[in-house]
């Protein structure tokens, strides 16, 4: 089973959104001492990964990976460039539970409308369990990182759910995708964990947004709000295993 988190780039035309994907690719499962890979992708949902020599990618290029260890370290990870993805890779030295975090918070001030200048911040998180663990949820180093954090805590065959941490007072909705497509919608959401039914086997995106209204000014260009993306992925198996 592998879990893929992802973080979701908005970007307007007039009064369209359409989407692609920053793809965090990691199993859940690691072992001591044994390399751990992660793999970064750039799609649109079910459609193929962008090359990272095209323009999409640009656009996106500058994200940055962290470990975060059991013993609540923080590590950047080096990512390597590849024909269709970003590669990096960690040890784990011992047992526990380690964060992978990536984050982008570098693309600045969008304005296709140029009435309606925004700019736009990512923030993703995946959970890898070595040996045993009874780590928390979220450990010191995910606490103000970002307006929002979503971590899977279990995924079973019939229903799953998730850790939030939401540290903002502006208006957060989740939604969550399974293999068929939106299955909840949830409005106005705070921390605390959340549960929802799933619908069969397969992956499940997950997404938070959070918007802030108050304006401000972003590498010398001003906007009007601010677009948090959060985001993760999980896997729900077609029998339940733990």
């Amino acid at each position: 089973m592998k879990t893929v988190l992802t973080t979701i780039i908005l970007l307007a035309a007039t009064q369209t959104l359409w989407a692609h994907a920053l793809w965090l690719e990691t199993k859940p499962a690691g072992q001591k001492n044994q390399p751990h890979a992660v793999n970064v992708y750039f799609a649109e949902p079910d459609d193929a990964y962008e090359l990272t020599d095209s323009k999409a990618w640009n656009n996106v290029k500058n994200f940055d990976l962290y470990l975060i260890t059991p013993k609540n370290e923080k590590i950047k990870l080096h990512v390597v460039k590849q024909k269709d993805r970003y590669t990096a890779a960690f040890t784990p030295g011992q047992d526990g539970r380690y964060f992978v975090v990536l984050e982008n918070r570098k693309i600045g001030v969008i304005a296709h409308n140029p009435d309606k200048p925004y700019a736009l911040f990512f923030y993703a998180a995946s959970v890898v369990d070595v040996g045993h663990t009874s780590t928390p949820v979220l450990c010191n180093h995910l606490h103000n990182t970002a307006p929002m954090r979503i971590i899977p805590t279990h995924n079973h065959k019939d229903s799953a759910s998730l850790w939030v941490q939401n540290l903002q007072d502006h208006k957060s909705n989740l939604t969550i995708f399974g293999p068929s497509g939106k299955i909840a919608e949830f409005k106005d959401i705070s921390s605390g964990e959340l549960s929802f039914k799933t619908a069969g086997a397969g992956q499940y995106k997950i997404e938070a947004i959070t918007i802030d209204k108050t304006p401000g000014t972003l590498q010398g260009k001003a906007y009007k709000n601010t677009y948090h993306i959060s985001t993760t992925m999980m896997e729900i198996p077609a029998e339940q295993k733990r």
